[in-house]
């Protein structure tokens, strides 16, 4: 017998000794000696077990997949039209546990524990545990995926008549929804379905804005320069420090209206991924102490050496 550390994500797999050298699915790095998973195959260190944030899909763990500062239409998706689930990941998350959290957006995260998040999302895509992560690391992997993608949700094309509409959105008495509504509808299905979703949590978002202090025109200032970018050329600096309050105003805008300008009734529900598990209260503080002590416990392992086979490992 011996005692070893296992986060959360790595209790949910049937764990046995490796059988060939592999890559760690946590630290990425190669081995000879570890674990790996009776039912998805992930191989993992001993000592990553520690702090590992995928969970078992009970069935083969798809390749990594890089998924910051690539195009948008290369994003992972089952149809073409889908909203990116790392984005259904992130919101779904923060909709359970975390509108009330305040600074929620505007604060920032760990920046080592968000970028571990970003890498357990290409390594194990939906897969990531992410109930005992404090929400600002969770909006602080949202955020750079926006910022890092080669092209903005709402496209280049249409940047000068988004700053257009902002403009005319300042004018007193003018109604602007319909014009919105037809502009946005120049962009590709999933393009138009991702920038619903965002817009319909960031309602939810400034709902709660007696708790969380983020209003529609906060929530527009952090967004509006990710969602809407100028595209290349020598004076995009210059652009985007110009246009900037106009970036803020669309997003603004869009939250404030967006029942009128996506032409529906009811907000659309906050598509939980159905592999998740239930969420839990989890740290909001910045700093990059460790993650919760329920995040990790001590398991019992025993192994098994048989003359012809390798050892096996039986939690107890």
């Amino acid at each position: 017998f011996r005692n070893i550390l296992l986060s959360s994500a790595a209790q949910t797999h049937r764990l046995r000794k490796l059988r060939g050298p592999s890559k760690c699915r946590d630290c990425d790095n190669f081995m000879v000696n570890g674990f790996e998973c009776e039912e998805c195959y992930l191989a993992c260190h001993k000592k990553c077990l520690e702090s590992l944030l995928i969970t078992c899909g009970h069935r083969k763990l798809p390749n990594r997949v890089p998924l910051f500062g690539i195009d948008f239409t290369q994003v992972p998706r089952d149809f073409p039209e889908e909203v990116p689930f790392i984005v259904v990941k992130c919101t779904s998350e923060i909709e359970a546990r975390a509108l009330g959290v305040q600074g929620i957006y505007r604060i920032s995260g760990s920046k080592a524990r968000v970028e571990k998040l970003c890498q357990a999302f290409e390594n194990g895509r939906s897969l990531v545990e992410l109930s005992e992560h404090s929400p600002h690391d969770i909006t602080g992997v949202l955020k750079h995926f926006l910022k890092e993608l080669s092209g903005p949700v709402l496209l280049y094309q249409l940047y000068n008549s988004l700053i257009a509409l902002a403009k005319e959105i300042q004018k007193p008495g003018e109604e602007r929804t319909d014009s919105t509504g037809e502009l946005l509808s120049k962009l590709p299905g999933s393009n138009y379905n991702t920038l619903r979703h965002l817009i319909a949590h960031l309602y939810r978002v400034a709902e709660k804005y007696e708790e969380n202090k983020m209003s529609p025109n906060n929530l527009g200032i952090v967004f509006g320069p990710t969602l809407i970018r100028p595209g290349s050329g020598s004076d995009v600096s210059m652009s985007c420090l110009v246009d900037s309050g106009y970036q803020a105003q669309i997003v603004e805008f869009l939250i404030q209206n967006y029942e009128r300008v996506f032409g529906m009734e009811d907000l659309p529900p906050s598509l939980p991924l159905s592999c998740e598990n239930p969420s839990q209260e989890a740290p909001t503080e910045k700093d990059e102490g460790h993650q919760s002590p329920s995040a990790v416990q001590k398991i019992t392992l025993e192994v098994e050496l048989p003359d012809a086979e390798l050892g096996l490992l039986t939690l107890l």
